[in-house]
C-alpha cells in the first residue's frame, strides 16, 4: 500500500488545496508509471502486456491499451513523460492505425517524472526515502536504457 499512497501523496499535507494536489494524478496514469518504475520499461505496448493478462493480469487486452493510451497521454500533459523526434513519429503512426493503445510508441521519462516516481520506486526495491534522490537518477537511466532496446527490438520485430 505504501508505494500506492507514495504516488499521489509523496510530501506533507497541510491542508485540503495541498491534498488535492496529489490527485492530478489520475489512476490510470499512476498505474501507467508505476509499470514503467518498476519494470524499466518505455513503450506502450510493453506497459499494456504488464496490465494484461501475460503480465500483472489486471485487465483484458483492449482494457489494457485503453488505459494506457489515455494513461500515458495524461502523464505527457502533466510533464511526466515526454517523446522524442522520433516518438512524436511513432505517435503519429500510432494515432492513424485508429486502435487504441498507441502501439509502437516510446516515451521519455522526464525529471518531474523520475522524482514522482521515486517514492515509489524506493518502496518497491526496499530503499528508505533517503535514497529518492539516487532513484531519480536510476529511474532515468533505466528509462534510457529501455527506450534504446526496446527500439531494437521493434526494429528487428518489423
Amino acid at each position: 500500500m505504501g508505494g500506492i499512497v507514495s504516488l499521489f501523496f509523496d510530501s506533507g499535507i497541510k491542508d485540503r488545496g495541498t491534498s488535492e494536489k496529489f490527485f492530478d494524478l489520475k489512476p490510470n496514469s499512476a498505474l501507467c508509471l508505476a509499470i514503467m518504475a518498476s519494470k524499466s520499461i518505455a513503450s506502450s505496448r510493453s506497459i499494456a502486456v504488464q496490465c494484461g493478462r501475460f503480465g500483472l493480469g489486471l485487465f483484458e487486452r483492449t482494457e489494457a491499451a485503453i488505459i494506457v493510451e489515455y494513461g500515458m497521454l495524461a502523464l505527457q500533459d502533466a510533464g511526466f513523460v515526454k517523446l522524442d523526434a522520433t516518438g512524436k513519429k511513432e505517435l503519429l503512426r500510432a494515432q492513424e492505425s485508429r486502435t487504441y493503445g498507441l502501439e509502437g510508441v516510446h516515451w521519455t521519462l522526464t525529471a518531474a517524472g523520475a522524482k514522482r516516481a521515486a517514492p515509489f520506486y524506493c518502496s518497491q526495491v526496499g530503499q528508505p526515502p533517503e535514497y529518492q534522490k539516487q532513484a531519480r537518477a536510476d529511474l532515468l537511466a533505466a528509462n534510457k536504457a529501455a527506450l534504446q532496446t526496446g527500439r531494437e527490438l521493434e526494429a528487428t520485430l518489423s
